[in-house]
């Protein structure tokens, strides 16, 4: 478990900062960021601070990088829609998520989080809750040739300037 104490956002920064500091150089913990950040807002409408709001989750239980890329791959089959679901269970206190049980799921491929059960005990929370709303299925090579960061970027509509 991740233990060091200095948080890595702070909310004068922009998203794309934001998703580049936590994903610490990991492709997977990036994709997961941006993704989160596109469609948080769609996903969790009762979500005051959107897309936003999921990465200063992640800061506030100080994953980042490599933990990051593994609660996106290995704990919520590399889908937004679930990370966002099993991060606000764990802010509702539903579905016996906490702090502990995922950082436990991270650090051994989802063990001991029934991510189903999440997302219903969420649902029935949250009725506008829809972890497929606002899911890009597009390619990632939405923008001309070149720079893979500007068409990874543009993918979600974001600016990498």
């Amino acid at each position: 478990m991740y233990t060091e104490t200095k948080r890595r956002i702070d909310l004068t920064m922009s998203p794309k900062d934001m998703a580049v500091a936590m994903a610490e150089g990991n492709m997977g913990a990036l994709i997961c960021c941006i993704e989160v950040l596109s469609i948080g807002a769609a996903v969790d409408p009762h979500s005051f601070a959107g897309g936003v709001g999921n990465l200063v989750s992640l800061d506030s239980l100080r994953i980042y990088g490599d933990r990051i890329g593994m609660l996106w791959g290995d704990v919520c089959g590399s889908h937004a829609g679930t990370v966002i679901a099993v991060l606000r269970a764990r802010q509702l206190g539903v579905a016996g998520v906490t702090d502990d049980v995922l950082n436990y799921a991270i650090d051994h491929h989802g063990e001991g989080l029934d991510v189903e059960a999440a997302i219903k005990a969420v649902h029935e929370r949250l009725p506008q809750f829809n972890i497929n709303a606002g899911i890009v299925k597009e390619d990632i090579d939405v923008a001309p040739k070149g720079n893979f960061f500007k068409r990874f970027f543009a993918k979600f509509r974001l600016s990498i300037a």
